[in-house]
């Protein structure tokens, strides 16, 4: 059992390493930015509208 929670930990702490990489990555691609004119709308790519 201690063998395993162990590895849960590790998995976890791997999980937000990830998740924090994944976010800057869509972050730098434009990712949630705001559309100009659309009021609270959110691009959910770097596109042109």
């Amino acid at each position: 059992m201690n063998r395993l929670t162990a590895t849960l930990r590790e998995q976890q702490a791997e999980a937000t390493k990830l998740d924090a990489a994944i976010a800057a990555n869509l972050k730098e691609l434009g990712y949630g930015k705001k559309i100009p004119g659309t009021g609270d709308a959110t691009c959910p790519l770097n596109s042109t509208v």
